[in-house]
């Protein structure tokens, strides 16, 4: 899948403070900047993992000097709202940066161990120091740049002092500033002409300013000035490490012809200074490759992957560490650069690799991210987990965060029809034919004597049957019990329900059930009487049952 993309969001802000300092006794350095303005945005709620930046800050009449601190993934928490970084090791660690901390349209703030390779031996010329806080947010691949001009024609107050003991920049009061482009029609930022040369803009045509000869479309720069290389004469003179080929102005060269550097070969391999021909063992692709010596007429391709395989996903530990161990796939012999929550991981040869890393129980939630950079053409692969420092609950236990829902009896009645469709009665199961409801009942009893009685069983022609049923669901304040009872015609069953909650429900099931028939035998009584009397008897009981709760 591709990954999105967004368009870069360059804004002006303000910047309140910068403040760089470096003690050369104690050999201690830091650095402050914050800035405030609607303009301060990171992009949408992203994974800590998918969101990096950088902090640069240059002198504009010398953009040479500056300083460079990067915000590496992950970071320590992304919302919508606030987006926070944090470095404990910092000036060690992936980098110098202590903390940062973003406020989406409200204010930045980036603290640093260190001043990021800027030199403040010298005060900063008539045109500021111009700073850029970039931010790439991958959950949407957006890169927002924030961009501030601390200078005194601008009304920025700017003291610098250089001591033998160190020295010390501070500046305030800035404007918000056009970030640097390569179409802004300006030479700024690290550009050796108009937008173009230097690391950031392409490079620059003929008679275009130049460094050297990476700031140049043709790769040669003659006193400052791109220039047209001589590429002919059929010898090896000039820069050439082979007869009109190699070196920084002419073609690279084929095999077998001399070289200094891999790029002044035509298949990148220089070995004991011979470009030599493309196989599928030299660490470079070349020769038809699709990937570095894979693909085309070499062996197929093996993905370029990164996988955590321990601790799991999920894990609950009260260890104050994880033992992290992982593998790679399709790294290759031009290798790759680990990198695990930012911390760098050495690869064992075949791939595999474990590290240490702390886990904080005040996070809960402790992300573990690992980042593979191959090497030869930057290719970047993530792979993350989450462990839980804290104890884990079993199921069933209570839980000291857990989610508790009342129903109230509005909400029961509305359960009702549901639970009508769950009841499923069938009394010719309940009361199989032949079954005795009733042994010797005496319906004609005279004071103590009974002049005749009957036994009462089910004939199952025709079978018992139920009418309608409904249930009524009710909440009860304060039970803890709820029993619901039900009969039918001829028999009887009861059930109990206990519900664990301060709220219960009790139900009541009401049924019109028609009469069963039954066959009656008697004893010491009239033979006309007994099965009058057994029918009197089954309709009284089927209507008890419709009372009964």
């Amino acid at each position: 899948m591709a990954p999105r993309t967004a368009p870069a969001a360059d804004v002006g802000v303000v910047g309140t403070r910068l403040a760089i300092t470096s003690n050369a006794r104690t050999g201690k350095a830091s650095l402050l900047f914050s800035a405030k303005g609607p303009g301060i945005a990171f992009g949408p709620a992203s994974a800590a993992s998918e969101v990096s930046g950088s902090l640069v800050a240059y002198y504009v009449d010398a953009p040479a000097n500056r300083a460079s601190l990067a915000l590496p993934a992950p970071w320590s928490g992304v919302d919508a709202r606030v987006a926070r970084f944090q470095n404990k090791l910092a000036p060690a660690g992936p980098t110098a940066v202590r903390n940062a901390t973003i406020r989406a349209g409200k204010m930045a703030r980036v603290m640093a161990k260190g001043t990021g390779g800027i030199d403040l031996s010298q005060p900063p010329g008539p045109g500021g120091v111009l700073t850029v806080l970039t931010i790439e947010n991958a959950g949407d691949g957006s890169t927002h740049r924030m961009c501030s001009l601390f200078a005194t024609s601008a009304g920025s107050k700017i003291v610098h002092r250089a001591l033998a003991s160190g020295s010390r920049l501070t500046l305030s009061k800035d404007v918000p500033a056009a970030c640097p482009t390569c179409s802004d029609g300006v030479r700024n930022g690290l550009e050796t002409g108009v937008d173009c040369g230097g690391p950031e803009c392409p490079a620059c045509g003929n008679g275009e300013a130049c460094n050297d000869g990476s700031d140049c479309q043709t790769g040669v720069c003659t006193s400052g000035v791109c220039a047209v290389p001589a590429r002919t004469g059929g010898v090896q003179d000039g820069d050439e490490t082979g007869v009109d080929c190699g070196g920084p102005t002419c073609p690279a060269c084929g095999p077998g012809q001399g070289c200094q550097v891999a790029s002044d070969c035509t298949s990148g391999v220089c070995t004991a200074n011979l470009c030599q021909a493309p196989s599928c063992g030299d660490g470079v692709e070349n020769g038809g490759e699709l990937d570095v010596d894979c693909g085309g007429p070499c062996p197929a391709c093996v993905p370029f992957t990164v996988t955590l395989d321990a601790p799991a996903h999920g894990l609950f530990t009260l260890a104050g560490s994880a033992t992290v161990t992982g593998h790679t796939t399709g790294v290759g012999p031009a290798g790759a650069d680990l990198t695990v929550n930012g911390v760098p991981v050495p690869l064992a040869p075949d791939g595999t690799f474990s590290t240490v890393v702390p886990l904080f129980p005040e996070l809960v939630f402790n992300p573990i991210a690992a980042r593979l950079v191959r090497r030869f053409d930057g290719l970047t692969v993530h792979d993350r987990i989450v462990v839980v420092a804290g104890d884990a609950i079993a199921d069933g236990d209570y839980s000291p965060n857990g989610v508790a829902m009342r129903i109230n009896d509005t909400g029961l009645d509305a359960i009702e029809p549901v639970a009508t469709t769950l009841v499923d009665i069938d009394p010719a199961t309940l009361v199989p034919a032949g079954t005795k409801v009733m042994e010797d009942y005496c319906y004609a009893p005279v004071g103590s004597v009974c002049f005749g009685s009957v036994d009462v069983t089910i004939s199952g022609t025709p079978p018992p049957t139920v009418g309608p049923l409904s249930i009524a669901v009710d909440s009860q304040t304060n039970a803890i019990d709820a029993t619901s009872r039900s009969r039918t015609c001829g028999s009887r069953s009861t059930s109990t329900a206990r519900a664990a909650s301060r709220s219960t429900a009790s139900s009541r099931s009401r049924s019109a059930s028609r009469r069963s028939s039954a066959t009656t035998g008697s004893r010491r009584s009239p033979p006309s009487r007994p099965r009058w009397t057994s029918r009197r008897w089954a309709t009284s009981s089927c209507r008890r049952a419709t009372r009964a709760t």
